[in-house]
């Protein structure tokens, strides 16, 4: 088996493109066409890899600046979220550590996600709601763009030339 990735990745889309999709039934135009999204999607995937690691370090450091950001005002507003600090603590430690792989990261994504969620359900009806809103609605527009050129070659955008391009996005600049 040959260890690489990336060209394990390019044998499979050989091989799927030479010999299975000629093989797929003309008559059945589902197939047709899904077969040609499996490829399409495998040569996203084979394309973004050397970005991957790159990229969930980035979606982990948006994420915990805004969990930093909604930790303050959860302190300042006297809103009881259990094990916050202890969830800023690891994504702290997990962006520190250069061993930890793409699964850990994105454990640590998910992490993140759930306490923000659970500072944004504390603060309802509270006299922190519209500012904890306010700045999870702000934070959103650099992850969501992160996210819509990770996937630009899908072919979803309307307007592919209103997206930064990736390399860009994933450049941390404080």
């Amino acid at each position: 088996m040959i260890p690489e990735i990336d060209i394990q990745l390019a044998a499979v889309i050989k091989s799927l493109s030479d010999n299975v999709l000629p093989a797929v039934d003309n008559s059945n135009p589902l197939a047709g066409e899904q077969i040609r999204l499996c490829l399409a999607t495998l040569g996203m995937i084979k394309k973004r890899l050397p970005d991957l690691h790159r990229y969930q370090r980035h979606e982990l450091e948006l994420n915990l600046d805004l969990l930093t950001s909604l930790a303050e005002i959860a302190t300042n507003a006297g809103l009881a979220v259990t094990d916050l600090t202890t969830a800023l603590n690891s994504s702290r430690e997990t962006l520190n550590d250069a061993t930890m792989g793409a699964t850990e990261i994105e454990q640590q994504v998910r992490v993140v996600k759930d306490k923000a969620v659970s500072v944004v359900n504390a603060a309802r009806g509270t006299a922190a709601e519209t500012e904890v809103m306010a700045l999870v609605l702000n934070s959103q527009e650099a992850m969501d763009l992160c996210r819509r050129a990770w996937t630009l070659e899908m072919g979803f955008e309307p307007d592919p030339s209103q997206i930064p391009a990736l390399n860009q996005l994933l450049c941390r600049q404080d």
